[in-house]
């Protein structure tokens, strides 16, 4: 443990030495050391591929605590996503049937979603993001997707699609729009 804690310290002094980068946050899991860091005041999604938890600003981002169905359903009615809100069934076996779930929370209260459905070594389908109203602009959907695409690794593709209402926002925050998918509608 004094060894670990050794390399934290020591990683620390050196990153702030670097004067363009500063640790804001260490997290210390069971199986994981965390170190958020700042460059110029610009997030950086922490440095960790075993993440659990991560707290940055009073926003609490993590793959451990799932939502229950209403707090989805709640969630997707407050950010706009059209998701079929009425049917309580559908939206628990979307969530059960994925295995890629992060979330974002301020104490009790589910800020953000990035439900995703992987293989984990060749592609990651991003089937949900949704942010609460009020705290878009604040970077969670950027983190929850920056957090998906490092918890699924540097051998898979992220790919979703997006509602006409976020077309801009995703090149924003770094995705690249491709013309070569195609599509089987849902017939229900």
């Amino acid at each position: 443990m004094c060894k670990i804690i050794a390399e934290i310290v020591s990683v620390r002094t050196i990153l702030a030495r670097l004067k363009i980068v500063t640790v804001s946050c260490v997290i210390r899991t069971q199986s994981a050391t965390i170190l958020t860091l700042n460059v110029r005041g610009k997030y950086l999604a922490p440095l960790t591929k075993n993440l659990e938890q991560i707290h940055q600003m009073g926003i609490t981002y993590s793959i451990e605590k799932i939502p229950t169905t209403e707090q989805i359903i709640e969630l997707y009615e407050n950010s706009g996503l059209p998701r079929p809100t009425n049917d309580k069934e559908r939206i628990k076996k979307m969530y059960a049937n994925s295995n890629l779930i992060i979330t974002a929370w301020e104490n009790e209260l589910l800020l953000g979603a990035a439900r995703s459905i992987t293989d984990w070594f060749w592609s990651c389908y991003l089937a949900d993001l949704a942010v609460r109203q009020d705290y878009k602009g604040k970077g969670i959907g950027k983190n929850l997707i920056d957090l998906t695409s490092e918890r699924v690794g540097e051998q898979s593709i992220v790919l979703l699609l997006s509602v006409p209402t976020a077309m801009e926002y995703y090149p924003k925050v770094g995705l690249h729009k491709v013309e070569n998918g195609f599509i089987i509608h849902r017939k229900k």
